[in-house]
This record gives C-alpha cells, sequence and structure tokens, in this order.
C-alpha cells in the first residue's frame, strides 16, 4: 500500500486538519458496599473515587499544553443513595498532537486515577478498548490541488481547521490525504448534530 484517500463530512470546507492521537481509557474503581446510614465507616466509596478521579482530571488541566485534551464522562456511580457504591467506572478520551505528547499526557492522567484510587481506599483498573490511534501526516502537495481544484468548483474553504479527525496507525506509514467537505452550507450545522442529516 502506498496511499490512503478519505474523505470526511463535515460543517465545513478543508483540504486537511490538524490530527492529533487518540487514548481511550476506561477506568473501573473496586470499593466495598454498606449501608449508608447505618454503617459508613464499613464501606469503601467507589463513587468518591470516581469523583476525585474527574476532579483530578480537571485540576490537572492548568498544567496541560495547550493543544492536548481530556474529556471524559462517569459510567457508573452506583446504584441505590443509601448504599455505599462498591463500584464505578469512567471513560476518558486523551488527546495530543502526537505519539510522544500522547504518552506524557497518558502518564499524568493515570496519576491521576490511582491517587483518586489511593485516597479513598478502592481498587482501580485501568483498561482500553480500543488500540490507540496515531496522529496522522497530511500531505500538502495533495492539500493544495484539492483546494484549487475545489475552489473552481465553489467550495468555499475554511481557514478554520479545528475538526476532529482519527485514522491512526496505518497511516503514519503510508502517503495520505483526508480532506473534509461540507454537506449543506448552515452555520448552525455542526458535527454535533450534522448526524441528523446523514439519514436525510
Amino acid at each position: 500500500m502506498d496511499v490512503v484517500f478519505m474523505a470526511h463530512p463535515a460543517q465545513d470546507d478543508a483540504a486537511f486538519l490538524p490530527d492529533v492521537a487518540v487514548h481511550d481509557v476506561t477506568v473501573k474503581y473496586y470499593g466495598k458496599a454498606s449501608h449508608a446510614a447505618a454503617y459508613p465507616w464499613e464501606g469503601i466509596n467507589a463513587l468518591d473515587a470516581a469523583i476525585l478521579a474527574y476532579n483530578n482530571i480537571s485540576v490537572l488541566r492548568q498544567q496541560m499544553k495547550p493543544s492536548w485534551r481530556v474529556h471524559g464522562v462517569i459510567k457508573h456511580g452506583g446504584v441505590k443513595p443509601n448504599i455505599i457504591p462498591s463500584y464505578s467506572e469512567l471513560e476518558f478520551y486523551l488527546r495530543a498532537p502526537s505519539r510522544k505528547d500522547l504518552a506524557e499526557l497518558q502518564e499524568k492522567a493515570s496519576a491521576c486515577f490511582h491517587a483518586a484510587a489511593t485516597s479513598t481506599g478502592c481498587k482501580v483498573e485501568l483498561c482500553s478498548l480500543t488500540h490507540d490511534y496515531y496522529n496522522v501526516l497530511p500531505n500538502k502537495t495533495l492539500a493544495k490541488a484539492y483546494t484549487e481544484n475545489g475552489k473552481q468548483l465553489g467550495m468555499q474553504f475554511t481557514s478554520n481547521e479545528q475538526v476532529q479527525q482519527i485514522l491512526g496507525m496505518l497511516l503514519l506509514k503510508f502517503l495520505e490525504f483526508i480532506p473534509i467537505f461540507s454537506l449543506v452550507q448552515m452555520p448552525l450545522i455542526t458535527l454535533q448534530n450534522i448526524q441528523k442529516l446523514w439519514c436525510t
């Protein structure tokens, strides 16, 4: 294989976009259930660990490089208010411009997750359901040709190409070209709601 081509639908037209490496991590905390009113001292609160982990990541952002991104959700936090949660689960995406930066960000995030376990007495498990997606290397010659031909067809290229693209490890080894193209010329259509148009 020598060349990889792909075009991506979006809210704008762009010849290429800045790409990042991505790591998906699921964080699981294991505690001990107990009645929250009668015997709270018998419990080990896994929800507390999840909240601390989330807050640790929020505090980490102050020292993160401007090009780094971390975003996550709490997927499981307990069953009933009167039961100290014995299990909690979060999922985070870590993004950075390069594999080197991503490795550094992963190390810092891992410290945040383990610190939450230490302070609450929970056990922690970090797992990834997918392989890391590495940043791809755009080909500027192909991008220039795409822009010139696109303008002749009436495409309006945006100077703001901050759209996330994930295509993985394979493209680091081959010539790569991934433009994005607008489905509609409406300023209110974004990647968040453009999926509503895909079935039309």
